[in-house]
């Protein structure tokens, strides 16, 4: 599936060109870009609107992968209410995004000139989902400091609003790689001394969410764990694997990787907290003697 990433806007910028924010965007990241890419360029009209391009759109070329930032005019599938109380960023005083409004959608599609194929693009083997979201977010905050009429940016993997002026700094200073909480849900919950923990994005960008079941771990060592084992993905890829332990400044968490709680086909990395993890092997142990 394609990552997306949607601006939503107060009205339409007729001074929001392709032109403006290539410039923007070689003023922004052009150091980077020149260490990781031969050419860049802006697409030409003909170029952006030829398949699989329709409607009011801009592209940007980094070598032969293509971003594309295009009007949305369909139907947007999430409540902008929950997408905002999920958002650690996004501030109650804030007026949410007209979803009927004026919005942009921004993502990586097929580029036929070099001989992508539109069926099987975002299924090919050798697809790199981080670094296909990483120009995605760099392009996404160059176009926010081109126009004062974007007023949310909607991250489709974490489901969250963002404030565009939050998107765009946090885009800059995770610079040269991704803003991973503006595309990564972190959720932790804490009733009574009880905690649990999960994430909510990673598989958007090939890797495993994370589950930490509930237990009587502090909250702040589930959420450090939490985030120290989805950046490891981040950084790694999917190197944990089942059966593994997790080390901590809080205990082992003990791997493993199994369907979600909450979506059984969908495949989740569950780390259990010291507690639950210790119980489990005491219960294998008694097993192992009774058989004896």
């Amino acid at each position: 599936m394609p990552l997306l990433v949607s601006l939503f806007a107060s009205r339409p910028d007729p001074e929001l060109t392709v032109d403006r924010v290539f410039g923007q965007i070689q003023s922004d990241w052009g150091g980077l870009l020149a260490e990781e890419f031969t050419t860049i360029r802006p697409e030409t009209a003909l170029e952006t609107m030829s398949r699989p391009t329709r409607g009011d759109a801009m592209g940007f070329r980094f070598d032969d992968t293509r971003v594309v930032v295009a009007a949305f005019d369909l139907l947007y599938q999430f409540d902008a209410v929950s997408a905002a109380e999920a958002s650690a960023h996004w501030d109650d005083a804030l007026e949410l995004p007209d979803l009927a409004g004026t919005s942009f959608v921004a993502t990586v599609v097929p580029n036929l000139d070099a001989g992508d194929d539109e069926d099987d693009f975002y299924l090919r083997e050798d697809r790199d989902i981080i670094s296909e979201a990483i120009l995605i977010s760099r392009v996404v905050a160059s176009v926010q400091a081109c126009t004062d009429t974007v007023t949310a940016v909607y991250a489709h993997p974490s489901d969250m609003l963002v404030p565009p002026q939050v998107y765009r700094q946090s885009a800059l200073d995770a610079a040269p790689g991704l803003p991973l909480t503006m595309w990564v849900d972190f959720l932790v919950a804490d009733e009574s001394g009880v905690t649990s923990g999960e994430t909510f994005g990673m598989s958007d960008l090939g890797l495993y969410d994370i589950e930490i079941p509930e237990s009587r771990t502090p909250g702040e060592a589930v959420v450090r764990v939490l985030a120290d084992t989805a950046v490891l993905q981040y950084r790694e890829g999917p190197v944990i694997d089942d059966g593994m332990v997790i080390e901590s400044d809080y205990g082992d968490f003990s791997a493993g990787i199994e369907p979600s709680k909450y979506d059984p086909e969908q495949w989740v990395l569950i780390l259990s907290p010291p507690v639950l993890a210790n119980r489990a092997q005491r219960r294998a142990a008694q097993r192992k003697n009774r058989r004896r």
